[in-house]
């Protein structure tokens, strides 16, 4: 499987114009952890993946490449669902 995380973890990051630096101060972690994230090279735990996903304000669905959606569909108005289905499937 594709490690999307990665990915996800810099788009997010660079969107909100916040350096790896920045970002690993607010989650109390070192910058090198944030840059082996965003290699590649090391995945978070559970409860820093939680807290990654609640920083940024989107799903683990997302960040984890679950889905392309940012929120959590489940949490979607149902009217918005039918509306728009093809928005929330992948």
């Amino acid at each position: 499987m594709e490690n999307l995380f990665k990915e996800r973890l810099k788009k997010l990051r660079i969107q909100n114009d916040i350096s790896q630096k920045e970002l690993a101060e607010s989650l109390h972690l070192s910058k090198g952890v944030i840059s082996s994230y965003e290699s590649g090279k090391s995945l978070p735990n559970c409860q820093t993946l939680i807290l990654i996903a609640h920083f940024f304000n989107v799903s683990i669905d997302y960040i984890t490449g679950v889905t392309l959606l940012t929120t959590n569909w489940r949490k979607t108005p149902t009217s918005l669902i039918l509306l728009f289905p093809f928005m929330f499937t992948n």
